[in-house]
């Protein structure tokens, strides 16, 4: 059974880059656009990974991480932080919020296929 991943990002190009990075690979990929998207199809679709942008419109990634953390059964889902931010303040936040990576825009959409497969498989 293919490994679910949700991808978490207001920008419809960069959902669709990662998309396009896991197509042909072994993955179910879930989108979401806004914080409150991720947590309903979080809940829903049980996903074995979340990639997750952090500066959202609405809810931001943080808040959506710590509210699907609070659900019953998501205490461990590893996360994959991307923001646009390169600041040394957000990676400590990544890890306060327990990222298993930090990935800053723009990222090699490779690396993070890789880091995706050595999680997962």
């Amino acid at each position: 059974m293919a490994k679910k991943i949700l991808i978490v990002d207001d920008q419809e190009n960069m959902r669709l880059m990662l998309k396009l990075t896991f197509d042909d690979e072994d993955f179910e990929l879930i989108e979401a656009a806004t914080g409150l998207q991720a947590i309903e199809k979080a809940t829903a679709e049980k996903p074995d990974l979340i990639i997750m942008d952090i500066m959202m419109p609405g809810i931001d990634g943080y808040t959506a991480i710590t509210r699907i953390r609070n659900a019953p059964g998501f205490k461990e889902i590893p996360f994959f932080i991307i923001t646009a931010k390169e600041d040394s303040n957000f990676k400590k936040l990544s890890k306060v919020f327990g990222a298993v990576f930090h990935f800053t825009k723009p990222f090699d959409p490779e690396h993070i296929l890789k880091k995706a497969k050595e999680l997962l498989v």
